[in-house]
């Protein structure tokens, strides 16, 4: 996720992000519970935080859902990558699909909502790991022979 650097563009300090940590899991909370329409109020207070601590990581909250999208985008990939790598392909979609149902399970109120704010790369790459994961997967193997 990248926020918003500060104006010397030097790497955010330890506490900068603990509290990018902490933010993003109210923020999943928050989204979970009343969607992404939730306030950015209602995500400081989870977090315990003054609000102004995340406009100062996070330019305005399209950018907080804009890194949020992203992030998501980016545990589905790193998801299907590892499901690729299993040397047992049924085993990896397997294990890819268990992690798809959970996250749809967690994330119902807000992912779809959030979908937009992805780059259509970023969507592209993604979905070309999982074809290769479901082209790569016994029944799809034996179909093919």
């Amino acid at each position: 996720m990248a926020p918003r650097r500060n104006s010397s563009d030097t790497p955010p300090c330890r506490d900068a992000l603990r509290n990018d940590a902490i933010v993003i899991n109210a923020a999943r909370e928050v989204f979970a519970e009343q969607g992404p329409q939730a306030s950015m109020e209602s995500i400081a207070a989870r977090a315990a935080l003054g609000v102004g601590t995340i406009y100062r990581r996070f330019a305005s909250k399209d950018a907080f859902l804009d890194a949020i999208a992203r992030l998501l985008t980016e545990e589905i990939d790193q998801a299907a990558a590892a499901a690729l790598a299993d040397s047992d392909p049924g085993a990896g979609l397997e294990r890819f699909l268990d992690f798809v149902f959970a996250f749809n399970a967690e994330k119902r109120r807000y992912a779809a909502a959030l979908a937009d704010r992805v780059s259509s790369d970023e969507v592209d790459a993604t979905a070309d790991r999982i074809r290769r994961l479901t082209l790569n997967s016994p029944s799809a193997t034996s179909r093919r022979t």
